[in-house]
């Protein structure tokens, strides 16, 4: 059995280019949200977020 690759028009293969877009993708939403998270723990240093319990 042969695997055909998909291309792009550009010659680069279709998974490797969605594997990488895809991480860039949710790194570059991510970062406000953590750096939100950040600037929110920093507000409020009596909160201390490391005695958090997990349910």
């Amino acid at each position: 059995m042969t695997y055909m690759l998909e291309e792009t028009s550009e010659g680069i293969e279709k998974a490797s280019a969605m594997g990488y877009y895809s991480r860039l993708f949710i790194i570059t939403h991510l970062l406000p949200l953590f750096s939100a998270a950040a600037a929110a723990a920093a507000a409020d240093p009596s909160h201390n977020y490391a005695s958090a319990s997990m349910p």
